[in-house]
């Protein structure tokens, strides 16, 4: 009866051991899929386009007050920005120096500037 005892000991230990390996593995995958997806997060964002907007006015004087500048758009990131949508929102504003204010974003959600990666 000692040696059935004995045996079913071990039994139970290699059952609880086999539980312990199962949840250690399972915690391994859940944390391997994990960075997997902020890897794969990191590539799509490392080739995001990133657009930055200039505006030279020096064409612009108070003597001549008509909207005369460049908008010049780079895109300074390492991805395409294509179908590039540029709207101006209002009319242009004439109480400064500057013309005219225009917002950026590349994919940002704005009505101005919209790029497709």
């Amino acid at each position: 009866m000692a040696g059935e005892s004995f045996v079913e000991w071990i039994a139970a230990v290699q059952a609880g051991t086999t539980v312990i390996l199962v949840l250690v593995t399972l915690h391994y995958a859940w944390s391997t899929h994990r960075m997997v997806e902020e890897a794969r997060r990191q590539r799509v964002a490392a080739f995001r386009p990133v657009l930055i907007a200039n505006i030279n006015n020096e064409k612009w004087t108070l003597a001549d007050p008509k909207i005369k500048f460049d908008l010049i758009v780079t895109n300074a990131g390492a991805g395409p920005a294509l179908d590039i949508k540029l709207k101006a929102a209002g009319p242009p504003i004439l109480t400064t120096p500057f013309p005219a204010l225009f917002a950026l974003a590349g994919r940002l959600p704005s009505p101005l500037l919209s790029a497709r990666p």
